[in-house]
């Protein structure tokens, strides 16, 4: 029978160390979950003794003295790991998180414009120097930073979102919060806790009828939610439109009545206390028979 050829002695060996690299990677991924952060450095540590220059091992290794509070330990782990060949964009960003986390937005910052000259348009890098800007006092530059990330990710979480907006009103752009909001309204539909923070800033700049479409537009996916139903009669009671604001209360109460109690019951009390104590005072006093 025919042997087959065996193959050359370097690329067995490179095909094996990337196999045990692998195998330590992921190794060390379940320990992460389920290991105290010492636990899990020393886990790291066994591996690295028999793959030192292992970049994947470092990156971890930075993620990992990150979380345990040493932020010095994770950039020197991020720097180690650059220099071994991970990539680049994934170490520049260990690297940028360790740095802030030290508290060098400066040096974070730098770190980050040498990772986009050689990764324009990367999405996390840009949010991550949206970060860092505003680690440094610049909102106008992060808020700029962060909006253009979102843009530039396809399915953005909630938290970015967010955290974008707040941003940007921490750079006095209200408009431009909301500006967000609607971009993302446009790709993703309505997010409840989206809306919701746009809802309070169209309340708070004092544009109630638009707060007004926006809940309304959340209450067309979900109209028995008696919450917001609340919060429409409250928005329909500073414009002056109290029939309505009434119609919704009593809407609200409906549905809490079909609520079962056995769910945040001192919530739903609470609320309940105040949709009557609300409609109460609305309702036209009871005049005396005339004699």
């Amino acid at each position: 029978m025919p042997r087959l050829p065996a193959l050359p002695r370097r690329s067995a060996q490179g095909r094996l160390r990337h196999l045990v690299a692998a195998l330590l990677c992921a190794h060390a991924a379940i320990a992460a979950a389920h290991l105290p952060p010492s636990e899990q450095i020393q886990a790291l540590e066994a591996a690295q003794a028999t793959h030192p220059d292992d970049p994947e091992l470092l990156l971890q290794r930075s993620a990992i003295e990150r979380r345990a509070g040493h932020p010095k330990a994770a950039a020197t782990a991020a720097r180690r790991a650059l220099r071994l060949g991970a990539t680049p964009s994934r170490a520049h960003l260990a690297l940028a998180a360790a740095l802030l986390d030290a508290g060098d937005a400066d040096q974070a910052l730098e770190t980050l414009e040498t990772a986009l000259d050689q990764a324009p348009g990367d999405p996390a890098l840009t949010r991550a120097r949206g970060q860092a800007r505003r680690a440094r006092g610049d909102f106008a530059g992060a808020a700029r930073d962060l909006a253009a990330a979102l843009d530039l990710t396809a399915q953005p979480s909630p938290d970015d979102i967010l955290e974008a907006m707040s941003v940007h009103v921490a750079s006095g752009d209200e408009k431009g919060a909301l500006a967000v909001a609607d971009r993302v309204r446009v790709r993703l539909g309505a997010v409840a806790s989206i809306e919701l923070a746009a809802i309070r800033l169209e309340r708070e700049s004092g544009r109630h009828a638009a707060a007004l479409a926006r809940l309304d537009r959340l209450l067309a996916q979900s109209p028995r939610h008696p919450g917001w139903l609340a919060q429409r009669a409250a928005i329909l009671d500073t414009l002056d439109r109290g029939e309505e604001a009434a119609r919704s209360r009593e809407h609200a109460l409906a549905v809490l009545r079909l609520h079962p109690r056995s769910r945040h019951p001192e919530r739903i009390a609470t609320l309940e206390r105040e949709l009557h104590a609300s409609l109460a005072a609305s309702s036209p006093p009871k005049g005396d028979s005339a004699p």
